[in-house]
């Protein structure tokens, strides 16, 4: 790298400033994020700027020099958006000349390029909001950038700070080291090895941007669609429908149960809808949008996902590839995609990322419809599992349950059907709390993506049944039920669904509080050290680690419930086991007629014996049926 001398900020004497000192414009690429600094930086900023005495560096910034002459931001494209953003309003407070917004350009985003003519050209945020009320339906803005200026507008009036104090005495010292990467840098490669530095971008805006790099330079939509797809696919919190602007969601989604989404090579065909134009149009010219993308669902986010979006990215690899082994590793997500693209010629690797993006966004969608997602709602701040699609009503989006086939199934029988696949999933999800052991989400991905039978109710609940059971059927096979605290959790948990599906199959209020939580420690219901009276000590050739004795319990409560009789456990925590899991429900209502030396010479084993057979019926039916 050649390192130049560090820039000015702004220069009281000529009122040059770091935007206009060399000529200089800066481009922001495709691959970056958009501008997403909050009131939390910003103000970070402006404070840290105004309580410096004498100089002060404010790092550096990381670009690559174009062959037109402009600089690629590599690194601090946050940092700098928000210095034009500042100086801009620090010019137009003082009425010096405005700020050329040709200076600082977001690469094939017109939104984000209106924005800063407008906010330049404007003088002062009041005449843009005419504008708004003026041409509500019309006016192009982006969001971030908009925002951004309103709070460092407000910033100034709610701390006092007088504006051209603050430009000429503390701006004036603020310096920025702009730093060169060497012509013909291998971008990619350099973002590797930042990487590996703990610095620079996350591996999945490497990924990003290596993907995208693999796209012809002139194919500019192509590159557009994939940055816009990425970006929607990548907050893995609500809807991916609503990551995107209102017009361009009407053209790749389908508000109905049949056909909610233009599948594979549909939903990029230029095929007419009923706005009369096609998603290579759309893209093409600019889209205008309101002031809030998401003003018409102000509920989205209170859906949680179940992974990040690194995992997703690997998820979603196996699914395209077709392959089930992927390693579910976050901290590999570049490795494994490498160990992949390393195969391919360029050719191969440009299809390669065409084809992965278009994956992407269906398997998002199909994600967001048919698994399962943390749900927050009044006072509810722990959630609630929830199994819903974004659909429309009267052209706005609402919450429904995802809708199936029925499969000549009567309809009544719709509501326990869904509660069943919820609660299968949630089964899954609280098993395997690593995101590195949810191979269960690749595979049900890829039978969602390529079986055409993905809205069939009862297979789909077949497929889920078959990935909760694997585990279950190598327990059973090995025929060892004394694993004790290694018993795998899956085993518990897929006992509860048993036993929560048979009880409501015949009463559907009967459990009807049970739900799937993190119960993630294995505890005796008979104490090897019992701490009371002269009880008898449980050996484990006794028992004591036999799956009768077990049972699955919330972390918090397994110190205070260790070492007390079963007897005592039952009166201890009553209200802890009547909403614990099921198996536990059941062994404390034996004690109503058993005493503890009966639980420890017979009774666990004719629990034990019990479950274990409910597990093996369901498991050789299910085998059976395959």
């Amino acid at each position: 790298m050649s390192n130049n001398k560090p820039k000015q900020i702004y220069n009281r004497s000529t009122h040059n400033h770091i935007f206009n000192e060399d000529g200089a414009k800066y481009v922001i690429p495709l691959y970056q994020r958009a501008f997403a600094w909050t009131d939390k930086e910003i103000v970070q900023l402006i404070e840290d700027i105004n309580e410096a005495t004498g100089r002060y560096y404010l790092g550096s910034l990381i670009v690559y020099k174009r062959d037109n002459g402009s600089y690629e931001v590599i690194d601090g494209q946050q940092r700098l958006t928000a210095l034009f953003l500042l100086l801009d309003y620090l010019f137009d407070y003082c009425k010096y000349s405005n700020l050329d917004a040709s200076v600082l350009t977001f690469e094939c985003r017109p939104t984000a390029i209106i924005t800063l003519e407008k906010i330049t050209k404007c003088a002062g945020l009041d005449n843009i909001r005419e504008e708004i009320k003026k041409n509500e339906n019309e006016l192009q803005l982006d969001v971030g950038l908009y925002n951004g200026a309103k709070i460092i507008e407000e910033t100034f009036a709610k701390e006092g700070i007088d504006p051209k104090e603050f430009l000429e005495t503390k701006l004036s010292n603020v310096l920025l080291y702009r730093i060169e990467v060497p012509p013909h840098t291998d971008l990619n490669r350099y973002f590797e090895i930042m990487n590996t530095r703990g610095e620079q971008l996350e591996q999945a805006d490497i990924l990003k941007a290596t993907l995208m790099n693999y796209i012809k330079d002139d194919d500019k939509i192509a590159k557009e669609r994939f940055a816009q797809y990425w970006n929607a696919c990548a907050d893995m919190d609500g809807y991916v429908q609503m990551h995107f602007e209102s017009n361009l969601r009407k053209i790749i989604f389908v508000f109905n149960r049949k056909n909610p989404i233009k599948y594979d090579k549909e939903i990029f065909k230029e095929s007419k809808t009923a706005a009369t134009c096609s998603i290579v149009d759309v893209l093409k010219k600019d889209i205008p949008v309101k002031m809030q993308p998401y003003d018409e669902d102000e509920d989205n986010t209170r859906f949680e996902g179940i992974i990040s979006f690194p995992y997703f990215l690997l998820h979603v690899l196996g699914v395209y590839l077709n392959k089930t082994n992927i390693p579910l590793d976050d901290k590999k997500l570049l490795q494994t995609f490498n160990t992949e693209l390393d195969l391919l010629d360029s050719a191969e690797k440009e299809k390669f990322s065409n084809n992965f993006i278009r994956c992407l966004l269906k398997c998002r969608f199909l994600f967001d419809k048919y698994l399962i997602k943390r749900e927050y709602i009044g006072d509810n701040v722990d959630g609630k599992w929830s199994l819903k699609t974004l659909e429309a009503r009267n052209g706005k989006p609402y919450y429904a349950n995802t809708k199936f086939n029925f499969s000549g199934e009567w309809e009544k029988n719709y509501e326990r059907r869904h509660k069943r696949i919820l609660m299968l999933q949630s089964c899954m999800r609280v098993s395997y709390t690593s995101p590195k052991a949810m191979r269960w989400i690749t595979e049900t991905l890829s039978w969602l993506y390529y079986d055409k039978h993905r809205d069939d109710m009862s297979k789909f609940e077949k497929v889920l049944e078959k990935l909760a059971t694997q585990p279950v059927d190598e327990y059973l096979k090995n025929g060892e039920y004394n694993e004790g605290t290694l018993t795998p959790h899956i085993v518990f948990n897929y006992l509860d669904y048993l036993l929560w599906k048979d009880a409501t199959d015949k009463d559907k209020d009967k459990y009807k509080d049970f739900t799937f939580e993190y119960r993630t420690s294995v505890e005796h219901w008979y104490p090897q050290h019992p701490s009371e009276g002269t009880f008898t000590e449980m050996k484990s050739d006794e028992g004591l680690n036999h799956f009768g004795n077990l049972c699955l319990l919330q972390r918090n409560i397994n110190s205070k419930f260790s070492n007390l009789a079963p007897s005592a456990k039952k009166t201890t925590f009553c209200k802890a086991i009547a909403k614990g899991s099921l198996k536990l429900r059941l062994m404390s209502e034996l004690m109503e007629k058993l005493s503890d030396e009966q639980w420890r010479t017979e009774g666990y084993k004719i629990h034990g014996e019990e479950m274990l057979q409910k597990l093996k019926i369901a498991v050789d039916e299910l085998k059976s049926e395959n």
